[in-house]
């Protein structure tokens, strides 16, 4: 029986530039910052609302003499839209890069790395071209690389933190919020019920704005 290869991807390093490029290839002699993801800009530039890059140097360090195992990527938010490229090449882009933006600040994105792509032996490079506004905390989120499996737990994970458990959330709140206004208007004097059936219609209107993409 064969044995499996083994990988240990890791993030060496991070970096940041404000530049409205289409491409990395055109920013690499760029005047990056060092910066630690997760990255929120205007910590560093308080008044910058449009594009900004982020490199992340990292290596597989995977053993040399199997065969190149299948390596997966997971962000968890790019606030507000954004772009994935990898050691120069596309990997993946939001529909909307310009008004009206796409929403990415709270969807996990779970990205498949063609072998093709990845410098097994050598370093590696990621690429987010992100495009944001000063008033929503714009940035990268947190990243993971490492064998698919183990990043498709993570994916899982996220994804029920960040998405699944509001839409439960809300479900609920419109029950609730629905019963409290039927007790309300047969028992007006219970102006209670109202006041919550109320307090549910603004949550739920909140807590969508967190799935709307």
């Amino acid at each position: 029986q064969a044995s499996t290869n083994i990988c240990a991807p890791s993030l060496d390093a991070a970096y940041a530039v404000q530049s409205d490029s289409d491409s990395p290839d055109s920013i690499a002699q760029a005047n990056w910052q060092r910066v630690t993801v997760p990255d929120y800009w205007t910590e560093r530039w308080p008044n910058h609302t449009g594009v900004v890059w982020y490199r992340v140097d990292w290596h597989a360090h995977c053993a040399q003499d199997k065969s190149s195992p299948p390596l997966a990527l997971l962000v968890n938010s790019m606030n507000m839209a954004g772009q994935v490229w990898l050691n120069g090449q596309l990997l993946w882009s939001d529909a909307n890069l310009s008004e009206p933006l796409s929403h990415s600040w709270n969807s996990p994105r779970f990205l498949s790395l063609p072998n093709q792509s990845v410098n097994y032996s050598a370093a590696n490079q990621f690429h987010f071209r992100i495009t944001g506004d000063t008033l929503s905390s714009p940035g990268l989120g947190h990243i993971s690389v490492g064998d698919t499996q183990n990043v498709i737990a993570q994916f899982q994970e996220a994804t029920w933190n960040q998405r699944t458990i509001f839409y439960l959330n809300i479900i609920l709140s419109l029950t609730l919020g629905m019963v409290c206004c039927c007790i309300w208007l047969f028992r007006r004097q219970e102006s209670a019920y109202g006041w919550y059936a109320l307090a549910s219609v603004f949550w739920v209107c909140f807590a969508s704005s967190t799935l709307i993409t």
